[in-house]
């Protein structure tokens, strides 16, 4: 996943910095987010994954973070099929993906 600030600060209609603000924004909910999604992947929760799952979507909504979108829709789709390593798999890529949106702020 490549976020590109200039695009996103354009679609948005604002600049740079302030794309950074929101993404920190967006970084601090998915943070604690995480912590739970974590929690109900150990647990087995898979009810509770899909809520979170919304969760996520609801932060990242607006923002053409295409990868972590497919990431997202891949967590649903272990969470529904009450597949454990499914589940993981795709919520390790939400994390790699939140770590590259750390990455430009």
């Amino acid at each position: 996943m490549s976020i590109d600030l200039t695009l996103l600060a354009s679609d948005l209609g604002c600049s740079q910095d302030d794309v950074k603000v929101m993404l920190l924004d967006i970084v601090t909910g998915l943070d604690d987010i995480f912590v739970a999604i974590e929690a109900t992947i150990d647990d087995e929760d898979y009810d509770s994954i899909i809520e979170l799952d919304e969760a996520v979507k609801t932060q990242i909504a607006h923002f053409n973070l295409n990868n972590m979108e497919a990431s997202v829709f891949a967590l649903s789709e272990g969470a529904s099929a009450k597949d454990k390593n499914a589940t993981q798999s795709a919520f390790d890529n939400l994390k790699k993906n939140l770590e590259e949106i750390k990455s430009v702020i």
